[in-house]
């Protein structure tokens, strides 16, 4: 296997010192399946400001979130600070109630795992385009299946089932459908064996003929998507990307739409922080931009529907130039807009000085 299934998918567990026995069951099972959860227990520091800058840089940098709830972090001023730095940054988590038995709590844990692994499924012909989907992808907080790149020798019917057994568990089928792909027996055989498994499947339309064709290829699957108790956007997901000038275009098309289903746009501008400082990653200056750029636009849509995350990462993205060109007055106007709606508090009121103090030097 490559690096993309050794990839590190960091989880910041956020709990009491007295829960320490039940949280490391926790982190064991995490474990067991591949993640990576942070535990602080910082006995090493006594700076109480060191210790919550600390914490705050690591909340910055990971894209999931863990709360073990219980009497003990409720009283936790910790646990109390880290969860308001959490929402106050337009972050979500999962909330684990540490007074449920184990067994119940795994249960909510494989929900938690879910999202974690995709399986791209295509032709032969398409190789150069997915291929260079799958170089950005699999850099991203998520394992990718490409087999060019992952089949081992041995079975490889069986390495493949595995594959997608694993993405209807833990994450979503992606076909990359064209005219190719769907008179392709091997290709069908996958998103076959995908329906029977129950998996959700996201299609990315490559030309007209698959436009055309698609529902034809799976009428029963997608139809019983529309009319069952699922809708369609949560188990047959269809975007259209035929109307790239050109491959490049269709490429970079390709990664948004994969980003933007897997991410929330702030995990997105998360990343993007992290490849632009090098963080559990090599810096990457043109994946950071190609982060902001994606986050930027979604947050953007979000924004001019009333949304208040995207109103504040807007802001961010005009105050940094990350995913726009840098503009400091904007980014003063969204910051204003997003205080008037959400409040204010000491962190965003920092980063508001900051802009404000910049303005003064030029």
């Amino acid at each position: 296997m490559n690096n993309a299934e050794d990839k590190e998918i960091w989880i910041f567990l956020s709990h009491s010192n007295k829960d320490f026995a039940k949280v490391r069951l926790i982190r064991n099972y995490l474990e067991e399946h591949s993640l990576r959860p942070l535990m602080f227990y910082l006995k090493c520091l006594s700076n109480d400001d060191e210790i919550n800058d600390l914490i705050k840089r690591e909340i910055d940098c990971r894209t999931r979130f863990i709360i073990c709830n219980s009497e003990n972090s409720k009283s936790s001023k910790w646990v109390q600070s880290e969860v308001d730095y959490i929402q106050s940054q337009q972050r979500t988590y999962e909330t684990i109630d540490l007074s449920k038995s184990m067994e119940e709590i795994k249960s909510q844990l494989d929900e938690t795992i879910k999202r974690t692994r995709i399986f791209f499924s295509y032709a032969r012909k398409d190789y150069k385009l997915v291929q260079s989907v799958y170089s950005h992808i699999c850099k991203y907080d998520i394992r990718c299946f490409f087999d060019a790149e992952q089949l081992v020798d041995g079975d490889f019917q069986t390495q493949i089932s595995d594959a997608i057994v694993l993405a209807k568990e833990y994450g979503f089928v992606v076909l990359f459908a064209s005219e190719d792909s769907l008179n392709s027996p091997s290709c069908m055989t996958e998103i076959q064996q995908s329906v029977k498994y129950g998996a959700n499947i996201f299609i990315l339309l490559l030309d007209t003929y698959a436009k055309e064709h698609i529902r034809d290829r799976f009428p029963l699957s997608i139809e019983k998507a529309q009319t069952g108790g699922n809708p369609l956007s949560d188990s047959f997901l269809t975007k259209d990307i035929s109307h790239a000038n050109s491959i490049d275009d269709q490429i970079e098309m390709a990664i948004e739409e994969i980003v933007n289903r897997t991410f929330p746009f702030w995990d997105t501008y998360t990343m993007g922080k992290n490849f632009l400082n090098g963080i559990d990653c090599q810096k990457d200056t043109e994946e950071a931009n190609r982060l902001f750029r994606i986050a930027y636009k979604k947050a953007d849509d979000l924004d001019s529907i009333g949304y208040p995350g995207g109103t504040l990462f807007v802001a961010r993205g005009l105050a940094n130039g990350y995913g726009t060109k840098k503009n400091l007055y904007e980014a003063l106007r969204y910051y204003l807009d997003y205080i008037r709606i959400c409040g204010s508090n000491g962190d965003i009121d920092k980063e508001i000085e900051a802009v404000k103090r910049e303005m003064r030097v030029l």
